[in-house]
C-alpha cells in the first residue's frame, strides 16, 4: 500500500499529478497528498519516480529498494530500461516523421519467425489526425456500449484512448500469419526504445487495440484490410509537465533454472 511521509514532503503535489489510477489526490491544509480509500494502487511507482524527495513510501518495501540506486557497470541500454516510463501527458510539438522512420526501420531488424515479418505499421501522425481517430472511437463506443469507461473518463477530462499525443504508431498483421501477435509485439518493444533514447515519451494504447478489433471501420480507417488485426499501439510525443527523476523498485524476475550437471 502506498502512503507519504510526511516528514519529507514538500507539498508538490507532483506524485498526484502522475498517478495514472488517481490513488493519490490532494490534501486538505498543508496539502501532503492522501490515498483515496477507494482506487487500487497498481504499483506502477510512477508517484515514486517523480518525487523530488524521494517521500512516497510503500508499506511492503524498506525506503532503499523503492528508490535503488544505479549500479556503477550498468550499460547504456539497462539504464535505458530502467529509466522509461509511460508517459500519459503529452505537448504540441510533433515528432520529426524522418525520427520516426529511422527507429522503424531500424526496429524492422527485430527478431521474427521464419524471418517473414508479415506486420505492418500505420503511423498516425499530427494532432488533429489523432484527435479524429480517438473522437471516431468514442462515438462507436457509446454507440455500441464498448468500454464505456472510455467515455465516462473523456467528458470529465481524461483521454485514456490517446493522452493527447500527437501521434499514434500501430503494429498489425493478418489474422493467419506465424507468429501474429508475437513479432510485432517484438518489433514494437524495440521501437519504443529506439524513440524514448532519441527523448521522445511514450505509453502502450491498449484501449485503442480493444476498439479497433471491436470495430472494422475504425481498422479500416488505419489501413487495414478485412483479415487484418492491431496487435499493438504506442502513444509517441514529446512529455509535457512533470519529469521522472529517478529508477524505481521492480521485483526480481522468477525464474525456474532446470541445469544439468556439467
Amino acid at each position: 500500500m502506498v502512503y507519504i511521509d510526511k516528514t519529507r514532503c514538500i507539498g508538490c503535489l507532483r506524485c498526484v499529478r502522475v498517478c495514472p489510477m488517481g490513488v493519490l489526490v490532494p490534501g486538505a491544509g498543508d496539502r501532503t497528498p492522501e490515498v483515496h480509500p477507494r482506487r487500487r494502487c497498481i504499483q506502477c511507482m510512477h508517484c515514486a519516480a517523480g518525487c523530488p524527495n524521494m517521500a512516497v513510501r510503500f508499506e511492503e518495501l524498506p525506503p532503499e529498494e523503492v528508490y535503488p540506486e544505479l549500479p556503477e557497470t550498468a550499460s547504456s541500454l539497462e539504464k535505458l530500461i530502467r529509466w522509461r516510463r509511460s508517459v500519459r501527458s503529452y505537448s504540441e510539438k510533433l515528432p520529426p516523421k524522418e525520427l520516426i522512420q529511422k527507429a522503424l526501420d531500424t526496429a524492422n531488424f527485430a527478431p521474427s519467425g521464419k524471418n517473414q515479418r508479415a506486420y505492418r505499421y500505420t503511423v498516425v501522425w499530427g494532432k488533429k489526425r489523432v484527435a479524429a481517430l480517438r473522437d471516431k472511437c468514442l462515438s462507436l463506443c457509446a454507440e455500441y456500449g464498448e468500454a464505456p469507461e472510455l467515455n465516462k473518463l473523456f467528458a470529465a477530462g481524461t483521454d485514456l484512448l490517446t493522452c493527447g499525443a500527437p501521434c499514434m504508431i500501430v503494429a498489425w498483421s493478418p489474422d493467419g500469419c506465424l507468429n501474429p501477435i508475437l513479432d510485432p509485439a517484438v518489433s514494437m518493444a524495440e521501437l519504443e526504445l529506439l524513440l524514448v533514447q532519441e527523448g521522445l515519451s511514450t505509453c502502450w494504447g491498449g484501449y485503442l487495440r480493444q476498439v479497433s478489433d471491436r470495430f472494422p471501420e475504425v481498422r479500416k480507417d488505419l489501413g487495414l484490410g478485412e483479415n487484418d488485426r492491431v496487435r499493438c499501439a504506442l502513444m509517441v510525443g514529446y512529455a509535457k509537465g512533470e519529469r521522472y527523476l529517478r529508477t524505481v523498485w521492480r521485483p526480481a524476475a522468477e525464474a525456474l533454472w532446470l541445469e544439468g550437471e556439467e
